[in-house]
Parts: C-alpha cells; sequence; structure tokens
C-alpha cells in the first residue's frame, strides 16, 4: 500500500501539484522523493523526551543478555518470529516479556492475555505491572502512548523512522535507549 501512495504522488508531482506532508519522522519521505523539499516547523520547538545514554548494537543475540534484569523495558522488533525468539531468551534470564501484535494477523492469533495486554496499552497507556518487557512490533510503531514507567527502548530496526517512532511511544524521559546500527564503524 506504502508503495502505491508514493507511486501516485509522484505521478501528481509530475502534473505540477505540491505535496505538503507533515510529519516527525521525515527519512523515508526524503528517501521516497529526489526533488527539493522545505521544512517548515509549523510549533516552533519539538517537546521532546530524553534518554541518558543511547547504545548502538548490531543483532539481538549480542544485546539481549545485556538488558538489566531489574529494569523494565520495551522492546520493538518488526517481525513476529523475532518476537517469540525474544520472549524465550529473556524467560531464560527469569525476565516477564509479552505483548501483542495485529489483531489482523491470522497466522498468528493472540491468546486471551495477550489481547489484555493491548488493551491495556492501546487504551490506557499502561503496562500491565506483571510484564517487565512489553514486546511490540510494526502494528504498535504510531498511536500509542505508553505512561508506564519504563527504563529502556530497544529498536530491533536500523531505520531511523522507525527508531523515532518506536522510542516515541514512551511519553518520558529514559535510561537507555538501544538502537539497531547495520552500518560497520559508527560503534
Amino acid at each position: 500500500l506504502h508503495e502505491v501512495a508514493i507511486s501516485e504522488l509522484h505521478k501528481r508531482i509530475r502534473t505540477g501539484a505540491r505535496i505538503v506532508a507533515i510529519t516527525a519522522t521525515p527519512f523515508t519521505i526524503k528517501k521516497a522523493f529526489e526533488r527539493e523539499y522545505v521544512n517548515m516547523p509549523i510549533h516552533g520547538k519539538l517537546r521532546r523526551y530524553r534518554a541518558e545514554r543511547k547504545q548502538n548494537f548490531r543483532c539481538l543475540k549480542e544485546i539481549l543478555p545485556q538488558l538489566p534484569a531489574d529494569k523494565r523495558g520495551i522492546i520493538y522488533t518488526p517481525q513476529i518470529r523475532q518476537f517469540f525468539y525474544i520472549r524465550q531468551e529473556l524467560a531464560k534470564r527469569g525476565i516477564k516479556a509479552d505483548g501483542f501484535w495485529s489483531v489482523n494477523n491470522m497466522d498468528h492469533n493472540m491468546t486471551e492475555k495477550e489481547l489484555e495486554i493491548r488493551k491495556s496499552v492501546v487504551q490506557n497507556g499502561i503496562i500491565p505491572d506483571d510484564i517487565q518487557v512489553l514486546l511490540l512490533n510494526a502494528a504498535s510503531e504510531t498511536g500509542i502512548n505508553i505512561t508506564s514507567p519504563v527504563d529502556y527502548v530497544v529498536v530491533n530496526d536500523s531505520n531511523p523512522d522507525t527508531q523515532v517512532q518506536a522510542v516515541g511511544r514512551v511519553r518520558h524521559d529514559l535510561e537507555t535507549i538501544y538502537l539497531r546500527d547495520l552500518e560497520p564503524g559508527k560503534f
């Protein structure tokens, strides 16, 4: 669907149309359109939350053992297959991790517990008390505002827009953000 929208916008630009986009994450738009663009802040300085530390990582196997067992976190990963792997690996360390994904995914139906977690997070912004690490995927990349105490966020995706969106689900400052980095030499 994304490709269809981009294609349609390109058609309209060729006929002289001007496109106005409002986004906090312009990387994908910049990449899709080679023409010049104008960045116009409309509300002055945006409110941003802070992270005390930022740490890059290359793969999940590298970062999961480093996550503090006494802290609360969120892990974003784009694929459900990785979601189950993360939950299993953290359980080996005694860390209770659970979460949710799209209700439209017929290959992986959610349990009642996962649906309860989804309802609590989506409707109230609250991670249930028995969950130490909340697992999210692309279905939760935008539109969720988590107000529960969270110490860290892990983003298992190297796309800068995805990183901003995933970290932005938390509506307060963080101790640490862990970002996947596939570019060699950036560590």
